[in-house]
């Protein structure tokens, strides 16, 4: 059963970028959450794989593609309220 996802324009190239979810289990941290925006699943999956375990990489996971990123993947500027993508929490594949 194939599903739809949305794809925004997030990236400053104007290239479609689709969020995904990657949760997992990393040897040095437990269960783990990480965001990426990547143009399809098949480049976050080699992302995902490139990663030895002994570099943090993931023991076991999964992708979930996102119709948008959840809230804890930004940050709010105190300045002017803008909100922008959390690099430490998003990472962005061409």
């Amino acid at each position: 059963m194939s599903t739809k996802t949305e794809t925004r324009d997030v990236a400053s190239d104007d290239t479609l970028l689709t969020p995904f979810m990657v949760s997992g289990y990393v040897a040095s941290q437990g269960q783990v959450v990480r965001y990426y925006l990547a143009k399809d699943e098949l480049t976050v999956t080699r992302c995902v794989k490139d990663v030895p375990l002994d570099a943090g990489g993931f023991a076991s996971y999964s992708i979930t593609p996102l119709t948008e990123l959840p809230e804890e993947a930004h940050v709010v500027c105190p300045a002017c309220s803008e909100k922008f993508h959390d690099k430490h929490r998003v990472t962005e594949l061409s």
